[in-house]
């Protein structure tokens, strides 16, 4: 078992957090709503805008990759979609097994473990793939983006949230923690989703957009979002709402990126 697999084997999404805060056990239906309810948040401006496209979802064959506890692929199996869930990690797939243990969406439904990296699938196999929070945790992110694309269909869309390199919290946040605690920036950045995780990046828009257009790509959606809460604490009064949705658009942590796969360019 490499160690990326590993760290994810044993870092179920907010496991430790919600045990810790409410003592609540991972995998329980009071897991999924108190995960739901208050810790998945931060893409609310996705669900009620319908960014996802789970309302038009009805039979769409969708790839989820890096399920983590299933909350996007619950959702598109909800409106109908037939869904594949998958994840590197076997753990993070039986978690999501009992959030639809737990539910009855409808939709078909199918589990498997494998690599964003090196995706077992025939090419032009999907209406839609999402890959929420994955590939800035992944070692050849090219690859796996370059996966993604490959097994899309023609018109296909492709759903990606990664971490924003133009951020407050990139920008500021982590070299004075890096200074204060005597470690690298990298160190830290790797630390945002657990001590010993092996490696996280960030991303720049123009990254992205180069990358995506070069493997026929057309984007026609970037969203920012996410402070997070504890470097702006003034936010959590609603007379500062509008300046938050303000930085947020400019500052953001997480970086949402919606595109569609073209026909490649002929010669």
């Amino acid at each position: 078992m490499n160690k990326y697999k590993a760290f994810w084997e044993k870092n179920l999404v907010s496991s430790g957090t919600i045990e810790k805060k409410a003592g609540i056990k991972t995998g329980s239906r009071e897991y999924f709503d108190y995960y739901d309810s208050n810790l998945r948040l931060f893409d609310d401006w996705a669900v009620n805008s319908d960014w996802y496209g789970f309302q038009s979802a009805s039979n769409r064959k969708v790839l989820d990759i890096g399920c983590g506890n299933g909350w996007v692929s619950y959702r598109y199996a909800a409106n109908g979609a037939k869904v594949v869930v998958t994840d590197i990690s076997e753990s993070a797939i039986r978690l999501s097994k009992n959030r639809f243990v737990n539910g009855s969406p409808q939709g078909n439904l199918h589990f498997l473990s494998c690599d964003a990296q090196s995706l077992p699938f025939k090419d032009n196999s999907f209406d839609s793939v999402a890959c929420i929070s994955v590939i800035h945790n992944v070692p050849d992110y090219k690859k796996a983006i370059s996966e993604i694309v490959r097994v899309s269909k023609k018109n296909g869309v492709v759903y990606l949230m990664v971490f924003h390199k133009n951020s407050f919290f990139f920008r500021i946040i982590v070299p004075i923690l890096a200074l204060m605690r005597k470690k690298s920036r990298q160190e830290i950045l790797n630390s945002y989703d657990g001590f010993d995780n092996p490696l996280t990046n960030a991303f720049s828009k123009e990254e992205l957009l180069v990358l995506l257009r070069g493997l026929d790509v057309k984007i026609y959606d970037f969203h920012l979002c996410h402070l997070p809460p504890e470097h702006f604490p003034l936010f959590k009064f609603r007379i500062f709402s509008r300046l938050e949705v303000f930085l947020e658009k400019r500052i953001g942590f997480y970086l949402f990126i919606k595109g569609k796969k073209v026909e490649k360019n002929k010669t």
